[in-house]
């Protein structure tokens, strides 16, 4: 079995890049027995199911799913942090500002300027840097109050 991750996810609005308050405990399997720490770009899935437990503060569960099904979010990029102390997470929320603004338009095919997509990014918690060596920087996108069946990459949103 897996050991389960914990992260911090933040809200990234697009294009004024204003981290959110959507800040959470990872984890860990989704329905599919997919672990957020596993998610790479291009990957889609929809948030938390209400009932699952989540609440604003926590993430448990994503699911993946194929990008041409209904779905909330989409990883567009995935970074990785040298090894060393944790940074903290003022410096991890401007390296992934500056790390997802300046991919997001190689992906989306629109500058961040000029985009209506929400994005967002995932960043390790103190937990998961300590305790899984987590170093990942994951840059995501899409409408948390919407579903959609596309791909967002080069979509020109």
């Amino acid at each position: 079995m897996k050991s389960a991750k914990t992260a911090r996810i933040r809200g990234l609005v697009l294009p004024v890049l204003l981290a959110g308050l959507l800040t959470g405990c990872g984890g860990l399997f989704g329905p599919d027995g997919t672990m957020y720490s596993d998610l790479k770009a291009g990957d889609c899935y929809t948030n938390p199911d209400p009932g699952s437990g989540a609440t604003d503060e926590v993430i448990v569960e994503v699911d993946l799913v194929p990008c041409d099904e209904p779905h909330q979010q989409e990883v567009f990029h995935v970074s990785e942090m040298p090894d060393g102390d944790y940074p903290g997470q003022e410096t991890l929320d401007t390296k992934a500002m500056e790390i997802c603004s300046t991919e997001f338009e190689g992906y989306v095919g629109t500058a961040v300027e000029e985009t209506t997509v929400a994005g967002g990014y995932i960043i390790p918690s103190p937990e998961s840097w300590d305790q899984e060596d987590d170093r990942s920087i994951m840059c995501t996108l899409g409408d948390t109050t919407k579903e959609v069946s596309e791909s967002y990459k080069d979509s020109g949103l």
